[in-house]
C-alpha cells in the first residue's frame, strides 16, 4: 500500500515510520492565532467590497415608475404640442392675401423671392414635426429601466479598516480555541 509513496519519494524501501512531535497547546494557539488572523484578513480582503457594494445596492431607493395614467398623460401632452407646432406652421403657410409680383431680373438670378424661401423652411418644419408627431401617436412610451448610480460602485472598500479590526481578531480567537479544543478532546477520547 506504500509502493506509491516509496516510488514518489524515489526511495527503495516502502517502510515508513510516521514521526510524531509533541507540540506544546501554547505552539498550537499561536498557530491558531496566525492562520486565523491571516484566513479571516483574506476573507475579508476579498469580499469585502463586493458586501459594500450588495449592501448600498439593498439601501438603493429605485425611482417611482409613473402610472399608467401618468405615462397616458405625458402622450397627450407630447402630442398636444406638436399639434400646436404644426398649426402654427399652417398658420404662417397660408398664402397671403395680396398677390406679389415677381420682376423678371429677380426671377433670373436663380433664387426664389425671400417669401417663397421662407416658405420652403417653413414646409421643412412642419414634415419634421409631422414626422415627430407620427412617431409619438405610434410608439408606445416604455417605461425605461431605471439606472444604478455610479455612487454605488465608488470607493468599495470603506471601511476596510473596521472590519479587519473587528474581524481579524474574532478569528484569530476562533481558531485557536478550536484547534486547543479538538486537540485535547482527542486526545481525551478513548
Amino acid at each position: 500500500t506504500n509502493s506509491w509513496i516509496a516510488k514518489l519519494a524515489g526511495s527503495k524501501d516502502t517502510n515508513f515510520r510516521v514521526l510524531k512531535r509533541r507540540v506544546s497547546d501554547s505552539e498550537v494557539v499561536a498557530a491558531g492565532l496566525v492562520a486565523g488572523a491571516l484566513v479571516e484578513a483574506a476573507r475579508i480582503f476579498l469580499l469585502h467590497p463586493l458586501d459594500t457594494i450588495k449592501t448600498r445596492l439593498q439601501a438603493y431607493q429605485r425611482p417611482k415608475p409613473p402610472t399608467e395614467e401618468e405615462l397616458e398623460q405625458q402622450r397627450q401632452d407630447r402630442i398636444e404640442t406638436l399639434s400646436r407646432k404644426i398649426k402654427t406652421v399652417d398658420e404662417q403657410l397660408r398664402p397671403a392675401r395680396r398677390k406679389v409680383r415677381v420682376s423678371p431680373r429677380r426671377m433670373s438670378t436663380g433664387f426664389g423671392t425671400p417669401r417663397r424661401t421662407m416658405r420652403g423652411v417653413k414646409v421643412l418644419q412642419k414634415i419634421a414635426l409631422q414626422e415627430r408627431l407620427d412617431e409619438t401617436k405610434e410608439s408606445e412610451l416604455k417605461n425605461k429601466p431605471s439606472m444604478i448610480p455610479p455612487e454605488v460602485f465608488t470607493k468599495p472598500w470603506d471601511g476596510l479598516n473596521i472590519a479587519l479590526l473587528t474581524s481579524a481578531p474574532q478569528g484569530a480567537v476562533y481558531w485557536a480555541v478550536r484547534d486547543v479544543v479538538k486537540r485535547n478532546l482527542l486526545q481525551a477520547a478513548p
